[in-house]
């Protein structure tokens, strides 16, 4: 009698991008809040939902702290981190650093045509969800504009360091909603850093991207003190 094949273990590769694409649902449900700060991470129910072994659930939750969007205190279970007042001001100023310097490399790094099709995407339905004052439509098509500059960029390091800031500024986005004309602004600025882009112009685009996350900065420090959250 012929002996039974064991099952194939998958190729590390798949292994990988399984979990990668775990990371990236987690990540998005802390920073859309459908888990809120506080909620409880746990293994097994990571194991149960999306069909792995406990040790890619660890692993999963060791990329979400490093990501800066989980605690993982001794013997219990992972916990969603909540950001304060303190903590999102010094995320703002980090990335208007590290996401200027990203934009301006993905500039030099590009042919100016590169970018056409982003000036499309604001001009056309980035610009409706801005009529509307839908801003979720809004940061769902902002979402190109991250991946291609920080592929763009060519810095496997900086893009690494920026993946978790990104996660967090979503979040921050989220709060500014609240305030009136942030979306109309956040808006003409992202047009105006990616005019930038498509002249070729990599300093003035580097220049009008750390000009806006000051603003942005600013935005949320007149949110947190309308809210009395400070």
């Amino acid at each position: 009698m012929a002996k039974k094949r064991r099952p194939s273990k998958p190729a590390k590769g798949l292994a990988r991008h399984k979990l990668g694409a775990i990371v990236e649902v987690l990540s998005q449900r802390i920073t859309d809040r459908v888990l809120a700060p506080g909620s409880r991470l746990i293994e097994q129910e990571i194991c149960d939902e999306f069909g792995v072994v406990r040790t890619t659930a660890r692993e999963v939750l060791t990329a979400l702290q490093q990501r800066g969007l989980v605690e993982r205190p001794p013997n219990r279970s992972a916990i969603v981190v909540g950001l304060g007042f303190e903590d999102i001001k010094e995320i703002l100023v980090i990335r208007e650093v590290l996401d200027a310097l990203c934009i301006r490399l993905a500039t030099e790094n590009s042919a100016p045509t590169d970018w056409q099709d982003l000036i499309d995407l604001i001009d056309g339905p980035m610009r409706l969800a801005v009529k509307r004052g839908d801003w979720g439509a809004y940061l769902g098509h902002l979402e190109p504009f991250y991946v291609r500059t920080r592929e763009a960029c060519a810095s496997r390091r900086l893009r690494e360091t920026l993946r978790g800031i990104d996660d967090r500024s979503k979040y921050v986005n989220r709060r500014l909603a609240l305030l009136p004309g942030r979306l109309q602004a956040a808006w003409q600025e992202l047009r105006g850093v990616v005019q930038a882009m498509r002249a070729g112009n990599a300093c003035e685009a580097e220049r009008l991207r750390r000009e806006s996350i000051r603003n942005q900065r600013d935005f949320y420090i007149t949110y947190a003190q309308m809210i009395g959250d400070i």
